[in-house]
């Protein structure tokens, strides 16, 4: 197997890092919403669960802990091709656990996609009269949206044209 190849299976494994650890902070962090009330600023997040929070906030809340969950499986996946990839080589038998791996991650990148958007457009309508904008963990969940997109992509390139 030659040093592109295992650069490759590196950056997905490092993409999946990255995207899992921003997910993790903007998931447990307040700061998905800030109102503004005269001299103060609240923020809020999305953990703990409120039921009484409007539909678009609790639907993007089980969108992100949906998402976060499934990191677990591309992380399965991920460590089994690794080590499959250390004991036989990359073949065609591998092909399965990198299509897992994008297929789970693009569904992860396209959840906290969702949940980006549906605060976006939100986020003026949660405060009422008082002036609300879209905070910090809202923008780390679009970035790791994004890394976890990357890291589909390359799963994807690297199934259909390292494995052979």
């Amino acid at each position: 197997m030659n040093a592109t190849k295992i650069r490759k299976i590196q950056a997905i494994g490092i993409f999946l890092f990255i995207g899992l650890v921003l997910e993790g902070i903007a998931l447990f962090t307040n700061g998905w919403i800030f109102i503004n009330l005269l001299f103060v600023t609240y923020s809020y997040g999305i953990v703990p669960y409120y039921s009484y929070n409007p539909f678009w906030y609790n639907f993007s809340s089980w969108l992100m802990y949906i998402s976060f969950g499934m990191y677990i499986v591309v992380a399965f996946a991920f460590l089994h091709a690794v080590i499959r990839i250390r004991q036989h080589g990359c073949s065609q038998k591998i092909r399965h656990s990198f299509n897992a791996i994008s297929s789970v991650a693009t569904i992860i990148g396209t959840f906290e996609g969702v949940a980006f958007i549906e605060f976006a457009i939100n986020t003026s309508n949660y405060g009422g009269l008082h002036l609300t904008t879209l905070g910090y963990s809202a923008y780390l969940a679009l970035i790791s949206a994004i890394f976890t997109f990357l890291a589909s992509g390359l799963s994807q390139h690297v199934r259909i044209y390292d494995c052979c």
